[in-house]
């Protein structure tokens, strides 16, 4: 079973630096404020963070990869 997330990304460019990877990612099922990230890395890491707090509540990732298979 697959499940679908929906995030508002935020991609902030600097005219200083237009190379830089910043922004701020959100959830948008949950009312939280938007969080900062300044590297891929970063938006990689808060991703799987920010998913891991929509899961079932009481439930841990295991749980969630078993009960889809």
């Amino acid at each position: 079973m697959r499940t679908i997330y929906t995030f508002i990304l935020r991609l902030l460019v600097d005219s200083a630096d237009p190379e830089a990877f910043r922004g701020a990612l959100q959830v948008a099922s949950q009312n939280l404020e938007p969080q900062p990230f300044s590297s891929e890395t970063a938006l990689l890491g808060l991703l799987k963070c920010l998913v891991s707090l929509e899961g079932q509540p009481g439930s841990t990732n295991q749980d969630q990869e078993e009960n889809n298979l």
